[in-house]
């Protein structure tokens, strides 16, 4: 069951909304592996879902183009990442198909 979502693009609601450390924003970076995992944490915690996109799979990838353009591909990237976590584990009282 889809719980539902957070959109957390400025810094404060990365910290404020989903408890994401300052320091991991100051360094590494807010385009990050550890703050991409702190964020997923963050939503699973807030929503009490059992899975969060990136969830515990962060996927890097190089998109050309403009801020459209990646936002599409990370969504994509998000939506195949996350199927393919419930398609190899299925969470209890879930079904798919």
């Amino acid at each position: 069951m889809f719980v539902g979502g957070v959109v957390t693009y400025a810094l404060g609601a990365k910290t404020d909304l989903l408890g994401v450390p300052a320091e991991l924003l100051a360094d590494p970076g807010p385009v990050s592996r550890e703050v991409a995992l702190a964020m997923a944490e963050g939503v699973r915690r807030a929503l009490g879902a059992a899975v969060g996109a990136s969830g515990s799979v962060v996927q890097t990838a190089v998109v050309p183009g403009g801020r459209g353009k990646v936002r599409a591909e990370a969504t994509n990237q998000a939506i195949v990442a996350l199927c393919d976590v419930v398609d190899s584990a299925p969470l209890p009282g879930t079904r798919v198909g």
